[in-house]
C-alpha cells in the first residue's frame, strides 16, 4: 500500500495540506473503516484520478454544509498519522504473495489441518523460490518450514529421510546474512560516528564464510564482500568481486535491499576518488548508470538527498557541469519529503562553484547555513563558501571564519574523531595558505614562496581527501604567479 499514489501524494504535500487531509480523517472519527473507504474511495475518484479538486472543494463534498475546528488536527496530528501509516503498512504487507503464504500456512498450522498443509507447504516454497531475495528471505524460508514440521513431526517414525534438513539449513544461512548485514551497517556507523561495537561471534562467521564461500547463496558472498570492502577498502579484489556479485544477482534482490549493497559500493567509490584514484569514476559511474536504469535510486517513486548529492558532486569532480545540472532538474523534485530542507540549495552552490559563478556560490552557502539540519551539510557548505570566497579574493571573510569552523567541529557529537581531524588538519593548511597569501602579497616574493613550500610539505603528509586536493592546487597555483 505504501507503493499506492495515495501515499505518495500524501508524502509528496506540504506538511500544511497534509494537515488538511489527514483533518479529514479526524472528522471521521478516525475508526470507521467502513466511512474511511468511503474517504479514500472520494479522494481517488475526485482528486487522483479525476480532474482534481482543491482541498476545500473536497471536503464540501464528502462532508456539505460541515464545520469543523482548525485547531482538531493538530491536537492530535502524531496519532492520527501514525494510525495512518499502521494500516497502510498493514496491508501493504498482507498483499505481498509470500507474506500471505506464510500467513496462511500458520492459520494451517493453528487449525492442526496437516492433511492440507503438506500441499501448501510445497506451493510457498516455490513462491518463495520465485521472488526476489530480501533481508528476510532465510527467515521466511524458515517459517514455511517451521509450520510444516510442527504438524508432520508428530509423527516421526514415517520419515525415512531427515526431514529436519532444510530448516537447519535455512537457519543458518538467516544467521550468516543477518550477521554480515548488520557487522557491514556496524562498522560504516563505528568510522563515521566513531562508536565501537561489540561484534561477537563475527570472526567465526568470516572463517567459515571465507572456507564454503563458492557454495554459499548469493546473498551471503555478497554481504560477507561488502564486509571485506569495508574492512580492507585497499584491496581491489573486493571491490571487483563484490561488483561480479551484483551484476549477476541484483536483479534478483529486492530493490530496497539492492539499493543498500549498492551504497556501500558507491561510498567506497567515492572515498577512493577522494583518495586520489581516479580510475574509481568509471565504476561509481557504471555503478550509478545500473542503478538509474533500474530505479534502485528511487523508493517508491523518490530519490534519497545523500544520492542526489553523491551523483551531483561525482559529476562535477568529472567535469559535467551541464549534466550535473540535468540531474538536479530531474530529481531535485522527486526528493524525498524527509531530505534536508537545505539539500536543493546545497547542489546549486556546488554546481554555481563549478560553473565559476562564486558570487551565487556564496549567496546559496550563506541560506545552506541557515537552513540545514544535518551537520553534514553544514560543513560542506562551510567548506564550498571557504573556496568560493578564496576564488574571489576575499581572504579577510575566510580568515575570521577560522574560528567558528573550529567552535563547529569541538562541538557537533556527530562526527567520529578520524573525521573531525581530517577537517581541522584542512582548516589550518587552508588558515596558514591565506595567511601567507594576505602577509606578503606583492612584495618579499621570495619569502612568499619560500613559506609556501614549507606548507605544500606539510599537506603532502596529510590525508587524501578531496579538500586536501583542492588545496594542493591552490599551492601550486599560488607558487606559480
Amino acid at each position: 500500500m505504501r507503493d499506492s499514489k495515495l501515499y505518495e501524494w500524501l508524502k509528496r504535500l506540504p506538511v500544511g495540506e497534509q494537515n488538511e487531509f489527514l483533518r479529514y480523517v479526524e472528522l471521521l472519527g478516525g475508526k470507521n473503516r467502513k466511512d474511511l473507504y468511503r474517504l479514500l474511495d472520494l479522494f481517488l475518484a475526485t482528486v487522483l484520478r479525476g480532474k482534481g479538486l482543491s482541498r476545500e472543494e473536497f471536503f464540501k463534498a464528502w462532508q456539505p454544509g460541515a464545520a469543523y475546528d482548525a485547531n482538531l488536527l493538530r491536537k492530535r496530528m502524531t496519532a492520527i498519522k501514525k494510525l495512518l501509516d499502521d494500516y497502510l503498512a498493514t496491508t501493504e504487507l498482507l498483499r505481498q504473495p509470500i507474506s500471505s503464504a506464510i500467513y496462511f500456512l500458520k492459520a494451517l498450522q493453528h487449525r492442526g489441518w496437516a492433511d492440507w498443509i503438506a500441499q501448501e507447504h510445497k506451493a510457498a516454497i516455490a513462491l518463495l523460490d520465485a521472488s526476489p531475495m530480501d533481508e528476510n528471505h532465510f527467515l521466511q524460508a524458515l517459517q514455511i518450514e517451521d509450520c510444516y514440521l510442527n504438524l508432520v513431526l508428530e509423527s516421526p517414525r514415517k520419515w525415512t529421510t531427515p526431514v529436519l534438513q532444510p530448516s537447519l539449513d535455512y537457519t543458518d544461512l538467516h544467521f550468516l546474512v543477518q550477521k554480515l548485514r548488520y557487522a557491514c551497517a556496524a562498522f560504516n556507523i563505528d568510522r563515521i560516528v566513531g562508536t565501537q561495537h561489540a561484534l561477537g561471534m563475527l570472526p567465526m562467521v568470516l572463517a567459515y564464510v571465507a572456507a564454503h564461500e563458492l557454495h554459499l547463496p548469493p546473498l551471503v558472498r555478497i554481504y560477507y564482500r561488502t564486509y571485506l570492502l569495508l574492512t580492507e577498502p585497499e584491496n581491489p579484489i573486493h571491490f571487483q568481486a563484490l561488483q561480479n556479485e551484483l551484476a549477476c544477482h541484483a536483479d534478483n534482490i529486492t530493490p530496497p535491499l539492492a539499493r543498500e549493497l549498492y551504497k556501500f559500493a558507491v561510498n567506497h567509490c567515492i572515498a577512493r576518488l577522494n583518495a586520489g584514484e581516479k580510475q574509481f569514476a568509471s565504476g561509481i559511474q557504471d555503478i550509478y548508470q545500473s542503478m538509474l536504469q533500474t530505479e534502485i535510486l528511487l523508493h517508491h517513486g523518490m530519490m534519497e538527498a545523500a544520492e542526489l548529492k553523491n551523483m551531483i558532486a561525482l559529476v562535477l569532480q568529472t567535469g559535467g557541469v551541464d549534466l550535473a545540472e540535468r540531474l538536479l532538474h530531474e530529481f531535485g523534485p522527486k526528493l524525498s519529503p524527509e531530505s534536508d530542507p537545505a539539500a536543493l540549495q546545497y547542489n546549486e552552490a556546488l554546481i554555481s562553484y563549478h560553473r565559476g559563478d562564486f558570487s551565487k556560490a556564496r549567496r546559496l552557502c550563506d541560506i545552506v547555513l541557515r537552513d540545514a539540519r544535518d551537520p553534514f551539510y553544514i560543513l560542506d557548505a562551510r567548506l564550498c563558501l571557504w573556496r568560493a570566497s578564496y576564488e574571489l579574493g576575499d581572504w579577510d571573510y575566510s580568515l575570521t571564519q577560522y574560528d567558528a569552523f573550529r567552535m563547529f567541529l569541538s562541538r557537533n557529537p556527530h562526527l567520529s574523531k578520524s573525521r573531525i581531524d581530517n577537517y581541522k588538519q584542512f582548516g589550518a593548511c587552508f588558515f596558514s595558505l591565506l595567511r601567507i597569501l594576505h602577509k606578503y602579497q606583492e612584495i618579499n616574493k621570495d619569502r612568499r614562496n619560500t613559506e609556501l613550500e614549507r606548507l605544500m610539505a606539510k599537506v603532502d603528509t596529510a590525508p587524501d581527501t578531496a579538500n586536501i586536493a583542492w588545496l594542493r592546487k591552490k599551492i601550486k597555483e599560488a607558487l606559480a604567479t
